[in-house]
């Protein structure tokens, strides 16, 4: 098992603005074969149906091998 340093030395960052899915999206590489990671949130305020489906956070990815990603979500 290899063990991953806990830092990124980034080459790539992307941030983008989706209207049309109404979200925020920030992502970060190590060159096209390292890792990634990808965070995204929603642009308006959630409402009290967001809310109660989980809706009102943000998601981060970390992409550390080729099909292994790791997934997680935060309140806003």
């Amino acid at each position: 098992m290899t063990t991953q340093s806990p830092t990124m030395q980034i080459d790539t960052i992307v941030v983008e603005e989706n209207a049309p899915d109404e979200c925020f999206t920030v992502g970060m590489a190590e060159g096209e074969e390292g890792r990634q990671l990808i965070i995204q949130t929603a642009l308006y305020e959630p409402d009290d149906q967001d809310q109660q489906l989980g809706l009102d956070s943000y998601s981060s990815w970390m992409k550390t091998a080729p099909h292994t990603t790791a997934a997680s979500k935060r309140p806003c």
